[in-house]
């Protein structure tokens, strides 16, 4: 387990809607989903395909209805939507084997941005905190026993656990 200071807890007055975001929604799970906001667009990739909701603070403010956790990391990087747009049209579904990290990680090496050796998303987030390129983190409908004061605890996962999650998604759909 790994733990990072949260900014703010279940206050939509911090979202800007002009920011980027790695995005963890049903962030207690093992391993969570990861997705990403660009300027208040929701770009998610799964078993079902990629999507872009326009309309990311909706989207967030239906999860909290839901009281579905979801945590928010805001990254400081001038991003270009060309290119994130591109970087999730290139994927069609995701499979075992590979993960919905995937296009993020594209996007940030599109732009430059050092990654390290990261394979997960607890991995790259734990690495980008360190470098300064995540400014502030916030958490939504995440009150649970991971919580430790100011503190959100990262479970470790691997892709046997993330492939694990896909097979069951697979069947759902």
């Amino acid at each position: 387990m790994y733990s990072l200071p949260i900014a703010d807890w279940d206050n939509w007055a911090v979202f800007d809607k002009t920011a980027s975001y790695i995005v963890f929604v049903n962030a207690l799970n093992t391993p969570p989903h990861i997705a990403f906001i660009h300027q208040n667009h929701f770009y998610s990739y799964g078993v079902k395909g990629t999507k872009e909701i326009q309309d990311a603070y909706n989207l967030l403010q239906k999860y909290q209805r839901k009281n579905i956790p979801v945590v928010l990391f805001e990254l400081q990087v001038q991003l270009h939507t060309n290119i994130i747009q591109k970087a999730f049209a290139q994927y069609s579904h995701l499979d075992t084997g590979s993960s919905c990290l995937r296009p993020i990680k594209d996007i940030l090496e599109a732009h430059n941005t050092d990654i390290g050796h990261t394979t997960y998303a607890y991995e790259l987030v734990l690495f980008l905190y360190a470098k300064k390129i995540i400014s502030q983190i916030c958490a939504y409908s995440c009150k649970s026993p991971h919580e430790v004061q100011s503190e959100l605890l990262l479970p470790e996962y691997d892709q046997g656990d993330i492939d694990v999650c896909v097979n069951e998604l697979k069947v759902l759909r």
